[in-house]
């Protein structure tokens, strides 16, 4: 059997070229936009949540949300109840670019099973969930 996860990293290296295209646009790059999703589904969140929520570790959080702070998409505030907890709020920027990063979303993964058959569509997507737990 060939290595599946060649055709993972293939695709996901596909992927990030496209989205990094797209997103240049917005001034974002290619891995600032699932911060942004999280930050505008859940405002509020804390960094450890983050890290959690969209798998990687803390220092890229870090990272991510001080390249993001310096963009003005995002604003951090200490808890109230935790002095060690930050909480993390998108700015109304982030919220005015949500939906075009979600349509860039939307259309790569049109791109990637325009040629499916539907059947195969619902297969794919059911794999991967069983792929991912």
């Amino acid at each position: 059997m060939e290595p599946l996860m060649r055709y993972i990293a293939r695709t996901s290296r596909c992927a990030s070229i496209y989205r990094g295209k797209a997103f240049n646009k917005l001034e974002i790059n290619e891995y600032q936009h699932p911060y942004i999703i999280c930050i505008c589904q859940n405002p509020g969140i804390n960094q450890e949540q983050i890290s959690n929520e969209i798998f990687v570790n803390k220092s890229n959080v870090t990272r991510q949300l001080t390249a993001l702070e310096q963009k003005k998409l995002i604003y951090r505030i200490p808890s109230i109840t935790d002095k060690r907890v930050v909480n993390v709020y998108p700015t109304e920027k982030a919220i005015q670019i949500l939906p075009k990063i979600k349509t860039v979303l939307k259309e790569w993964n049109e791109k990637i099973i325009e040629d499916l058959k539907e059947n195969e569509k619902e297969s794919i997507l059911l794999i991967m969930k069983k792929v991912q737990a």
